[in-house]
């Protein structure tokens, strides 16, 4: 069996909130990679300002509902729709006619005449499409006229409320439909991480590491540094291992990251 070379993966939720290095540690960080003593104010400064903004970004992030939970609220919602739908079949007295004859207008003002043609094909009374300008005109007068007519939905608003008023029930059950096909699409493309998946998305790169890598390299060209490519020479990749040791964040994986990392800081020059 060949032995599995490829670096180690840390996955996002092993990422930790980062915290403040502490003095014994700055300290050894400073003497051990020779920061001018001019230089260490500012290096602290810069470590104080990652850490925070960091550690904001994480909790911010882990704060949110995870793909779990957001499948699982589009569950209920479409649950809702699944008993509502079975609610206005269900009011189908008098009086439930009545009143929705009254107010359903407004639904009606709601959706295009072209919409509820498609949904209602051979409903004597679905709204007709009436078209700017008329199917007879043959010159164009005008730069904001079309050059072929197109749906005037404004002309059909009172067939459409009129539409609406006599067709209340079979309307909303219609629009119900819509909703849960959007929603149906929606928990489908809401990938969510395998079962035996620790913590929140999976093996997701860590992108927060690589940015206080980037960082950090910015930092080191600063002093006067030319931050290295995967190799150890110019000292920058033990510093920034160090970094993030000393802040709390795990290292496995943080050399292999180096060089995306350098690449990402250039770009920001």
């Amino acid at each position: 069996m060949v032995a599995d070379k490829r670096p180690p993966v840390v996955k996002a939720a092993d990422l930790p909130e980062p915290h403040r290095i502490s003095a014994d540690d700055f300290e050894e960080i400073v003497c051990r990679f020779k920061i001018p003593l001019a230089r260490r104010p500012a290096l602290r400064d810069f470590l104080d300002e990652m850490v925070e903004e960091f550690a904001g970004a994480i909790s911010r992030e882990r704060s949110l509902p995870n793909q779990r939970a957001d499948r699982g609220q589009i569950d209920k919602a479409r649950k809702a729709i699944a008993k509502a739908r079975v609610a206005i079949n269900l009011a189908s007295g008098p009086a439930a006619r009545a009143a929705l004859r009254r107010t359903a207008g407004c639904i009606g003002t709601m959706l295009s005449a072209s919409w509820i043609r498609g949904r209602f094909p051979h409903d004597r009374i679905a709204p007709d499409l009436h078209f700017w300008p008329d199917d007879g005109r043959s010159v164009r007068t005008s730069a904001r006229v079309p050059a072929r007519p197109v749906p005037i939905d404004d002309l059909s608003r009172d067939e459409r409320a009129y539409f609406a008023e006599h067709r209340a029930r079979a309307l909303i059950v219609a629009i119900l439909d819509v909703f849960d096909a959007t929603l149906a699409e929606t928990r489908r493309r809401i990938v969510t991480p395998r079962e035996d998946a620790k913590g929140i998305g999976g093996r997701i790169p860590l992108i927060l590491r690589r940015y206080l890598l980037a960082n950090l390299a910015r930092f080191w060209r600063v002093l006067g540094r030319i931050p290295g490519r995967g190799v150890r020479s110019s000292g920058f990749p033990d510093f920034a291992d160090a970094v993030c040791d000393a802040i709390g964040w795990p290292t496995d994986g943080v050399y292999a990251d180096l060089p995306k990392a350098i690449k990402l800081s250039r770009n920001w020059r």
